[in-house]
């Protein structure tokens, strides 16, 4: 602001002779210049409250623009945190750790289940093989009896049997002992006969006699007469034919004697062959008896033992039918734990892709958040911006107050100095030929007022 000159400077109104050489103005000039002034410092202040006011207006344009900024990403901050946090990741993330609790549980409950199944079937698989080794036992125990009085008949039958045939070798020895003993009996008897027979008849035809030497112990000829139709036989020979037949008749006496003892013996021993053929039929039909009851015996064990065989094999059938159903059973609880399973891998799957949604989301959380802070720290920067505007606004404020203050004492100037230009125009009025000599002696001064 312009220093403005003291009032004493406009002393020339009052004293109309001015020194020589000074300029002198008029009242007139003053007030214009105090006017030029007041609208200078009119105009400077409506410039700084046009300043002030568009100042205003901007930070005020620039606080609702942050505030919105702000508002709107407050509102899509939490409206993508609200929607995606609260609604996705709360209800979803508490839906899969109950899944996955109620997974874990499942697979613990099929894990038990599958346990005590697998225990089960062990132990029923353990019976069975138990039952089937004990029945496998039985079997081969009375397969072992069977065996053992089969084994015993068929001893049994060969030792009557060997009896058997060594009787019947017995009798076919001694038939053929008694056989052989008469034939050879019989011949001997007939070539004895034969030879009495012929030494005693008288021959019909030329033929000499024998004669025994009893020094060459043989029989030769005898060359003392020949053998006609009826020969007369010599002392020699007569003797040695006579005790040539004694001798021959105690043989033959002797022989009978064997024959008839042998021939007794014969009886006796066809007697005894009698005896042992009866004996033998006897026992044979013992034999046919005890073979019928052995054959009964062993028909009725096979049958008893294929009874218990029928009976095992039922029982064994039954077994591995039941084994059979708790095998397929164990299947397909095996297969309902591996379906389990897979299913659980499925829920761990999505949980895992869930869980990476989750990453996600606070990932881009975490950006959003980092944006918030970014615009945080932008409306921050505005706000100390704002700050620093109104410190501006205040200092611009006081400024305009100080122009204010100015523009007040310049209007309580100019009033002074219209009560001051007031008075000098009553003195004009009331002395007006100083002021026409002052016009005469200044009139560039006239000039100016005019």
């Amino acid at each position: 602001m312009s220093h403005n000159p003291p009032l004493s400077q406009f002393g020339s109104f009052f004293n109309p002779v001015a020194p020589p050489g000074m300029k002198t103005h008029s009242a007139h000039e003053k007030v214009t210049v105090l006017e030029k002034k007041l609208e200078d410092a009119n105009s400077t202040s409506k410039e700084w409250k046009q300043k002030y006011e568009a100042s205003q207006e901007r930070i005020g344009e620039l606080f609702i623009a942050g505030q919105k900024e702000a508002d709107k990403l407050k509102t899509k901050m939490r409206n993508e945190t609200s929607q995606k946090m609260e609604l996705m990741t709360k209800s979803k993330i508490d839906e899969l750790q109950k899944q996955l609790a109620d997974g874990e549980k499942l697979k613990k409950e099929m894990k038990t289940e599958f346990s005590n199944e697998k225990a089960t079937l062990q132990l029923t698989i353990k019976e069975l093989e138990d039952k089937v080794a004990a029945e496998g036992h039985q079997i081969l125990d009375l397969q072992k009896d069977v065996d053992a009085e089969i084994e015993l008949r068929k001893k049994t039958h060969q030792e009557h049997a060997q009896e058997k045939m060594s009787l019947l070798m017995k009798i076919s020895e001694l038939e053929a002992k008694m056989a052989h003993e008469g034939i050879s009996i019989y011949n001997a008897v007939n070539e004895k006969l034969l030879f009495f027979f012929r030494t005693l008849n008288k021959p019909t035809f030329s033929s000499s006699l024998l004669r025994y030497c009893s020094t060459r112990k043989e029989w030769e000829r005898c060359g003392c007469f020949v053998c006609v139709q009826a020969p007369n036989v010599c002392e020699s020979c007569l003797g040695f034919v006579s005790d040539f037949v004694e001798e021959i008749c105690d043989k033959i006496r002797q022989k009978m004697k064997e024959f008839d003892l042998k021939v007794l013996e014969q009886e006796y021993n066809a007697n005894v062959i009698e005896d042992l053929k009866q004996e033998v039929e006897q026992q044979k039909k013992e034999i046919d008896v005890w073979r019928k009851g052995t054959n009964d015996a062993q028909m009725e064990i096979l049958k008893f033992s294929d009874e218990n065989l029928q009976k095992v094999q039922e029982g064994k059938l039954d077994w591995m039918e039941k084994f059979y159903n708790a095998q397929n059973e164990f299947t397909s609880q095996k297969t309902k734990y591996s379906v389990l399973q897979h299913t659980l891998t499925e829920k761990i799957m999505e949980i895992s892709r869930l869980s990476n949604e989750l990453q996600e989301l606070k990932e881009s959380y975490e950006l959003l958040d980092k944006s918030r802070l970014e615009q945080n720290k932008k409306l921050r920067n505005l706000a100390k911006d704002l700050g620093n505007q109104k410190d501006n606004i205040e200092d611009l404020q006081k400024k305009n107050q100080k122009l204010e203050n100015q523009n007040e004492e310049l209007k309580k100037k100019r009033d002074d100095l219209y009560n001051e230009v007031r008075g000098v125009h009553r003195q004009d009025a009331e002395f007006p030929l100083e002021l026409d000599a002052c016009s005469h002696r200044s009139p560039s001064v006239g000039k100016k007022e005019s």
